[in-house]
């Protein structure tokens, strides 16, 4: 609920009151059983799959036939021991589409559930106004806008306890009960008319706003703001400028998701095989009781398993941005504006999970002596990390934990462009265009745990085209309107964009740039050579024009709209080998698509 109200004239204020509550169940049918809830002993599918021919007078109802008519029985029915019988375990009939017996499905499988709920409360107030009444600017009067909020949100995940345990086929899923959250904030807006209606100056305004929360987690307090300003030259040139910061607090989840299983492919550094790829493995290896000539015949031949799940040290993610633009309205051509927009984007501090396979790397490629490593040998109250090894070096139940950090960060800049004309003819007919596109000047990620300071182009692969747009051209008679959309997407590499084209990076540990042989400082950042100058062929997806046709039909009561129309025109297939799975993958999947349709009001 809200109260609304005015005073000194024209100041307002507002007092909100919010409360939402969310509650959910999932019910996943067919959850394979695979052990008991302890762990020790399979159950379920793993005893029921496992099926031998009955012992000779097999007296038991809990059996299947072959196609032979011999009684067939789960081999844990049949073997010597008599204290691992299963009377209720079936064989499941693993071929053919529905020859398993009822009572195996019954035995392998399970209906699992999930109970979610989250609630929030959120109340504040807000102020504002003008200062009309007693002070005035040579462009006006000061806006102002100012307030304070409270909020706290709770939550729950929890799955059955047979999920928890890990007896299921899905991993073992702890419960999510984080603490409450709470978040106390002030805010403030002005804006200040500096100068109106002066030769060259028609207007001339700055801003500025900004906000300042504390959170009763890692986040503690954070604040941002923004600064802006409007340069009105005259009624056709407008010019705008706007700096911002910016914070992302961690969600509950980030905080305090529960290490829970996961699995991963990975190299082991210390394997035989790989030990030589860093001068540091050996000793590091040595440190952590790998023996000399050790092979990790899991590591080679499945995933192994890992831990996964949130950091309840993390701060928040930041970010600035400047918007740099131009208004164009030329009198000359009523009906005709142009916006251009410089935009320049910088993240820093984003949270992100390294993998697997980069713990490994920053524990046994490091300078640091294995002892004296954060990311070695660490306990599960220590995050993240690696766990101490078997004696004989291999893994253990889990190989570590890998949860998000502060560490990464990105960079984006560009220009936006958006041309717009209407018109009105003497009849009434209306004309109408707009275009915006986008031209990506630079788009870089920083991802990389070992090397953070080393970017990762990420203009012009996949999902990321250097130039984007779209226009729409309208005609409307009346009861009658047309409109034809066509889309651009520019070229885009079929792989990683280093992969076949030289670019920034960090000179390895050889000293070299790749395949040239140019030589560089280890560490420093140079030009790199293509990583993979083979990979593709070819080395671009192709750009593509996407176009669409519709057409309006309104009854002169606006009671009944009919539509129809095409997307797609050309029917343009995407490149081969995507098919609109991929992430990131812009292209249409569909080919040709016609349809039609009214809408009614009664």
């Amino acid at each position: 609920s809200s109260d609304l109200g005015d005073f000194n004239d024209d100041w307002k204020y507002e007092v909100f009151v919010n409360y939402g509550r969310l509650e959910t169940s999932v019910l996943a049918k067919n959850n394979l059983v695979l052990t008991n809830n302890e762990g020790t002993e399979f159950d379920g599918y793993l005893l029921a799959y496992d099926a031998v021919l009955a012992p000779t007078g097999y007296t038991g109802t809990n059996f299947v036939t072959n196609y032979a008519g011999q009684k067939v029985v789960c081999a844990v029915n049949a073997d010597a021991s008599t204290t691992n019988d299963r009377a209720d375990c079936v064989p499941l009939n693993l071929f053919g589409q529905y020859q398993a017996d009822p009572r195996a499905l019954a035995f392998s499988q399970t209906d699992s559930t999930r109970k979610e709920w989250a609630e929030e409360l959120n109340f504040g107030f807000s102020v504002s106004g003008d200062t009309s009444t007693f002070l005035n600017l040579p462009g006006g009067p000061v806006s102002f806008a100012l307030g304070g909020e409270y909020r706290e949100e709770a939550s729950s995940s929890v799955w059955d306890e047979q999920v928890q345990s890990g007896a299921t086929f899905l991993n073992a899923i702890k419960p999510f009960n984080p603490p409450k959250l709470t978040v106390r904030e002030a805010f403030g807006e002005i804006l200040l008319p500096l100068v109106k209606d002066v030769p060259f100056i028609k207007d001339l305004s700055v801003g500025a706003a900004g906000r300042v929360s504390d959170y009763n987690t890692s986040a503690g307090r954070t604040n941002s703001y923004n600064i802006n300003g409007v340069w009105t030259v005259n009624d056709s040139i407008k010019f705008r400028a706007n700096y911002s910061t910016a914070v992302r607090v961690p969600t509950q989840s980030d905080l305090y998701s529960p290490l829970s299983e996961n699995f991963a492919q990975i190299t082991d550094p210390c394997d035989v095989n790989f030990i030589g790829g860093n001068p540091n493995r050996a000793a590091n290896c040595a440190a952590a009781g790998v023996p000399t000539g050790f092979i990790n015949t899991q590591a080679r031949s499945q995933s192994v398993p890992f831990l996964s799940g949130g950091n309840g040290n993390l701060g928040a993610e930041k970010g600035k941005s400047l918007t740099i633009g131009a208004v164009f309205t030329p009198e000359f051509a009523p009906g005709l504006s142009l916006t251009v927009d410089y935009y320049r984007i910088k993240v820093e501090n984003l949270i992100s999970a390294p993998s697997l396979q980069q713990l490994l790397n920053l524990c046994f490629d490091s300078t640091l002596a294995y002892a004296d490593n954060p990311y070695c040998s660490v306990t599960p109250s220590d995050i993240p990390g690696l766990y101490e090894r078997n004696p004989d070096g291999t893994f253990g139940d889990y190989v570590g934990n890998s949860v998000g950090v502060n560490f990464a960060g990105q960079q984006a800049n560009g220009i936006d462009f958006d041309l717009a004309y209407r018109h009105t003819f003497d009849n009434g007919h209306r004309l109408s265009f707009r275009g915006i596109a986008t031209w990506v000047l630079e788009r870089t990620n920083y991802s990389n745990i070992i090397l953070p300071q080393a970017p990762d182009r990420i203009k012009s692969e996949l999902g990321d085209p250097e130039f984007t747009a779209n226009a729409t051209f309208g005609y409307d008679f009346g009861p009658i309107d047309l409109t034809y959309t066509v889309r651009y997407i520019g070229k885009m590499t079929v792989s990683t964009y280093e992969a076949q084209h030289p670019s920034p990076g960090i000179c390895p540990n050889s000293g070299t740039t790749g395949g040239s042989g140019r030589t560089c400082t280890p560490g420093a950042l140079v030009t790199l050579d293509p990583t993979n100058l083979d990979a593709f062929d070819p080395v671009w997806y192709p750009s593509a024009f996407y176009h669409n046709v519709r057409l309006n039909f309104e009854t002169s009561d606006k009671k009944y709209n009919f539509y129809l129309g095409v997307d797609n025109l050309g029917d343009k297939m995407p490149p081969l080998g995507l098919l609109g799975t991929s992430g990131g993958d812009p292209y249409d999947t569909f080919g040709r698509y016609f349809y039609a349709g009214v809408k009614a009001s009664f």
